[in-house]
């Protein structure tokens, strides 16, 4: 399976991250970069606290950024090891922090250096 790499492209005072997090680097593993962006926008979701607010939008109408090629770049990954289920393997540090970065540290998925 392929690992991708998201990376931010958009300024962070773009309007369209709607003050929702920024994360810094996301590594999925996926088979093409279509499906690790769905990956990638389910999994933040899911990051957000029940009942959450993400930036303006309310966790139930949340739009994730990570599926908008506007806010964030694609990249396949040449690493080895990358065998497993299709899933959000790394994360690095978010350049601003949400209450889905607790979610993150709780679960282990937050690489230093990434």
């Amino acid at each position: 399976m392929t690992l991708w790499i998201f990376k931010p492209v958009a300024a962070p005072d773009e309007p369209r991250w709607l003050n929702g997090p920024i994360w810094s680097r996301l590594t999925v593993r996926a088979p093409n970069a279509g499906s690790a962006r769905f990956l990638a926008a389910r999994w933040e979701s899911r990051m957000m606290q029940p009942g959450g607010e993400v930036g303006a939008v309310a966790e139930m109408d949340y739009q994730s950024a990570l599926a908008d090629p506007a806010l964030y770049e694609v990249t396949e990954a040449n690493m080895p090891g990358n065998y497993g289920p299709d899933e959000v393997v790394e994360v690095a540090a978010p350049l601003r922090p949400t209450p889905a970065w607790d979610n993150v540290l709780a679960r282990g998925l937050y690489q230093p250096g990434a």
